[in-house]
């Protein structure tokens, strides 16, 4: 393990993690719809596609919660004994990746002005058909759900062999996870573009949870980007 960066997650815990990354990733959003599809449906059940992504965060999160509890309460540890390092850790690198983002925004707008995201574009929808539902799922299920996944167990499993690789790795699937669904409509160049803008977020989260020592300050730094992007796009 590298010298300085506490990583408490037991051998058979990363292989839980590892696991439940893909499902949760490939496969879950496909298992409750045949849940519904085959049984609830018969049962009268209805779902909106807001219900919808708050039962599939829901059920990421209480697995989370239920397997990987011991590192979850070990990494709390670590935030109450370096809170001022967490909380700088959040302030540091949630400026830079504002920076970030706005630099490339802008360079999009001049290089490639008609570029949309689909995954922000169906986000934004949800948000207004649904807005409480979803700031419940934006801003407090998905940021724990992907950050214990893409971090915690991705980058953090990764990083004791390699740090570079766990970088790489970890910030390409977070990508990835973002906009993969789209591609199975078929290749874009603007797809792929949009998929690598969420690279400065894998990134920056990363960072937050390598120099905090803590999970739970990538949590709480995604936790408040996510609060930002709503309030800001919807004005609440």
């Amino acid at each position: 393990m590298k010298k300085g960066f506490p990583f408490p997650m037991s051998k058979p815990e990363s292989i839980v993690g590892w696991v439940w990354a893909f499902v949760h990733v490939f496969a879950l959003s496909y298992i409750l719809y045949a849940l519904y599809t085959y049984v609830l449906a018969d049962m009268g059940v209805k779902y909106t596609d807001a219900s919808f992504n708050l039962v599939y965060y829901a059920v990421s999160f209480v697995f989370l919660l239920v397997f990987l509890f011991n590192y979850l309460r070990t990494s709390f540890r670590h935030l109450t004994s370096n809170f001022v390092d967490a909380l700088s850790s959040i302030a540091i690198y949630y400026f830079i990746y504002r920076l970030s983002m706005y630099l490339i925004s802008l360079l999009l707008s001049l290089v490639y002005p008609e570029i949309s995201n689909p995954n922000q574009e169906s986000i934004n929808e949800l948000v207004k058909l649904n807005k409480n539902m979803m700031i419940v799922v934006s801003v407090l299920l998905a940021p724990f759900v992907e950050e214990v996944i893409f971090r915690g167990v991705v980058f953090g499993t990764i990083r004791k062999k390699n740090t570079l690789i766990a970088y790489i790795v970890s910030s390409l699937f977070f990508a990835f996870y973002h906009e993969w669904q789209f591609f199975l409509t078929g290749f874009s160049w603007s797809l792929l573009i949009t998929t690598l803008t969420y690279i400065p977020a894998g990134i920056c989260l990363a960072r937050t949870y390598e120099r905090s020592k803590t999970i739970w300050a990538p949590i709480f730094l995604h936790m408040i980007l996510n609060f930002v992007s709503v309030t800001v796009q919807f004005g609440l």
